[in-house]
Order: structure tokens, then C-alpha cells, then sequence
């Protein structure tokens, strides 16, 4: 296995287009997969190789990050990895494990950060998340998000509103 040093390094990256998005907030979700699909080798290492440290300055700092920057972020990286790699990956199988797996992480930021607060609830492509999910806790989750983020009613806040709702906007789901 060939190392590469610095300068071999930046030129690969910069031959294929890896680059950081500027302004982008969690853009290694982005690039990562890119990379680690692109590359032909990959040499694991069991073992601690970096310690992640939050820099009180950090934009990345639990408390003081701009969540609806991060939001508006994962807003765009996530929807673009489920089209590239549609595009990118003929391995069917590859293809639908890295998109569950996508999925997953992606229901766990929706949910994380409540994306529905910033005004990205209707942006979020349920009907991808549905067909890619494949463990019923994920499936359970989009179903949650028919109710947290209904598209034909507000959220009731009385127990037999929000079921009417539920099997309204779930109905529509299933039907179109």
C-alpha cells in the first residue's frame, strides 16, 4: 500500500473535486463518502489515530453553534448523497445499505435538532426516508413525522386531533 504525503494528497483531492463547500456547516458528511467511494484502497486502523477536541471559539461548539445554520447544511448534504449515490453506485446492494444507513443518520439530525423549527419540515423528503428505512424504529420515525409536520393540517393538540391528522396525512402517503 503506497502512502501519499502531503502534496500527493492535496492533488488527489483536488483532481476529483474534493473540496469543502465554504459556508457549509458539517461538510465531512458530505465529502467523506465521496472520498471513501472514490478511493481504491482503504487501510484500516484499529485504534485511537485522533482525538476530536471543541475549541471554545469552535463553530462546531455544543454551546455556541448556529443550530439553523446546521440545519440549513444538512438540509442540502443530505438530499445530495441520496442523488449521488443513485448516480454514482451501480452496486445495488452497496447502494441500498449506504442509503439506510444515510437514512438513519439523517432521522437522528431531523429529530436531533428538530428541523421542523427552522421551517425545513416540508423540505424533508418523507417518501425517501420511507422506502430507504429499514429498521421499524426509522419507519416509526417518519411515520412521526406525518404527525409532527403535517402538510394538509396544524398539529392538534388534543390526543383524537392528532390521530384524525395522522391518518389523514398517512392515508395521502400511502396513496400517492
Amino acid at each position: 500500500i503506497k502512502s501519499m504525503n502531503l502534496s500527493e494528497l492535496i492533488a488527489y483531492l483536488t483532481d476529483n473535486g474534493f473540496l469543502f463547500e465554504e459556508g457549509l456547516l458539517h461538510e465531512d458528511e458530505l465529502w467523506v463518502p465521496k472520498v471513501l467511494l472514490k478511493t481504491e484502497n482503504i487501510r484500516y486502523i484499529p485504534g485511537v489515530v485522533y482525538l476530536y477536541r471543541i475549541h471554545p471559539d469552535s463553530i462546531m461548539n455544543p454551546v455556541t453553534e448556529d443550530r439553523e445554520h446546521s440545519v440549513r447544511s444538512m438540509m442540502e448534504i443530505y438530499p445530495s448523497l441520496y442523488s449521488y449515490y443513485d448516480s454514482g453506485i451501480e452496486d445495488d446492494k452497496l447502494r441500498d445499505m449506504l442509503k439506510t444507513n444515510l437514512t438513519q443518520r439523517y432521522l437522528h439530525y431531523i429529530f436531533r435538532y428538530r428541523f421542523w423549527r427552522y421551517g425545513y419540515g416540508k423540505q424533508i423528503e418523507k417518501k425517501t426516508l420511507w422506502k430507504t428505512s429499514k429498521r421499524i424504529s426509522d419507519k416509526i420515525r417518519v411515520i412521526i413525522l406525518y404527525v409532527i409536520i403535517p402538510s394538509r393540517c396544524i398539529l392538534p393538540t388534543i390526543i383524537p386531533g392528532a390521530i384524525s391528522c395522522f391518518l389523514a396525512n398517512f392515508k395521502t402517503f400511502l396513496s400517492e
